[in-house]
């Protein structure tokens, strides 16, 4: 989860589209919430702005927040004789979804998947709470409304807004969780079968036929049965996702959760259970699409991973890269490259001004600082920067050991880059 690597050409296009996406997803969680709620038991727009907060710079977040809180007010109405509740509404709604993004990328550890994760739920699970706790007590205060139904609408919404929508998004803009077929066509073929049995099988589930087709031969334990059976989609969606790669598994999730939510809005499915009021089959449904999300999540830590062992040690193989550079000519010399390198092309780079032109724009101040000559220190701290390869990837890079050779004729240093990871 990383700053937004784009142009200054693309971001206000960028920062429409993403104002855009939150207005639609507000419009369909207003569809799916009962008529008579007093507040969103669906809010996907939560997971829109923390994924646009998590992926821009912190430039444009001042716009993002004010175009967020804006719309967040017409898509509730403009009410006048309410209009401070609904801007404190909207205020909260947003600034629990920037502070989510701030802590993730403040604390997040470069290359260490599990632990950005493991932060970003955290941060979600706190925030949302803080934020249910100080609406549903401004709800009471100004309208006397029960702090008990507000707080759990407002704390399911967020929570499961959030993670279900970040996973989404994240995973349709990020592609590096790579295709395992070995060609093309097979993974198309295999792809587009898995698909077609993720479909039918959601719909099948989901519209009471499967669990009347058990019904016609079993009669027994028909509740453990139609339970049972909602695994059955879970397995096709990971199956795409391992297939597809991160876009996969965003088909998958949209295709559950366009499926899922239809026919429980249509009284049918597992999740129709009677005795239940309207909103709390919403509530089993975000659970389970949560549920799913989460999995997906935890399946591109472990693959990628799983990327980075050394076939032959079952070790975490190190990707480390020695570099000698010239002070007086700006002239870079590499050491020791391997098939990593050789695959990013870290080693053409042959000058300052070659490798300053690869560094994300926000480093490069940094890394020049890093590398002047002025420096009196023998060990330079360590820094970490972005830089871009001949595929337009980003990588984490690290720079940690280096030494200056300050009397030295030409000065030189003599610098040591770790690859912390691919940029995600």
């Amino acid at each position: 989860m990383k700053t937004s690597l784009l142009s200054n050409k693309t971001t206000l296009v960028v920062i429409i589209g993403w104002l855009l996406l939150y207005y639609v997803t507000g419009e369909i969680s207003e569809i799916l919430t009962p008529e008579n709620s007093d507040i969103s038991v669906v809010w996907f727009p939560a997971g829109v702005a923390t994924t646009a907060f998590l992926c821009m710079h912190k430039r444009q977040w001042l716009l993002l927040l004010i175009g967020f809180i804006v719309l967040n007010m017409v898509l509730n109405g403009f009410d006048s004789e309410e209009f401070t509740l609904s801007f404190i509404y909207a205020v909260l709604a947003v600034l629990s979804c920037i502070v989510i993004a701030w802590i993730v990328r403040r604390y997040a550890r470069k290359g260490d998947d599990l632990q950005i994760i493991l932060l970003w739920l955290s941060a979600t699970i706190i925030v949302s709470f803080a934020d249910a706790v100080l609406f549903s007590v401004h709800m009471y205060w100004f309208d006397n409304t029960s702090l008990k139904d507000i707080f759990w609408d407002g704390f399911i919404a967020d929570i499961t807004g959030n993670i279900f929508a970040t996973t989404v998004i994240m995973g349709l803009i990020n592609t590096r969780f790579k295709w395992m077929a070995p060609s093309l066509k097979v993974n198309i073929i295999w792809g587009g079968a898995i698909l077609f049995l993720l479909i039918t099988s959601t719909i099948l589930i989901f519209n009471d036929t499967a669990i009347q087709i058990y019904h016609s031969y079993f009669h027994q334990q028909r509740n453990i049965a139609k339970l049972s059976l909602l695994c059955i989609p879970v397995l096709f969606a990971v199956m795409l996702s391992v297939l597809w790669g991160n876009r996969g598994g965003s088909i998958a999730l949209l295709i559950l959760a366009t499926i899922t939510i239809y026919y429980t809005r249509s009284k049918q499915g597992p999740f129709y259970l009677h005795g239940l009021f309207r909103h709390e089959s919403l509530w089993l449904i975000q659970g389970y699409l949560t549920l799913i999300s989460l999995l997906m999540v935890f399946l591109r830590v472990v693959t990628r991973s799983t990327h980075r062992i050394d076939n032959t040690q079952g070790v975490y193989k190190p990707q480390h890269l020695v570099y000698q550079l010239n002070l007086d000519n700006g002239v870079i010399e590499w050491g020791n490259t391997d098939g990593l390198f050789q695959q990013t092309d870290f080693t053409t780079l042959s000058g300052v001004k070659q490798i300053m032109a690869s560094v994300h724009p926000d480093d490069r101040e940094k890394l020049a600082r890093h590398w002047e000559q002025k420096q009196a220190n023998t060990t330079l701290p360590g820094i970490s920067f972005s830089i871009k390869d001949k595929e337009g990837r980003w990588w984490n890079i690290e720079d940690r050991g280096s030494v200056i050779f300050s009397n030295n004729d030409p000065v030189t240093i003599v610098g040591n880059w770790f690859v912390l990871g691919e940029i995600s």
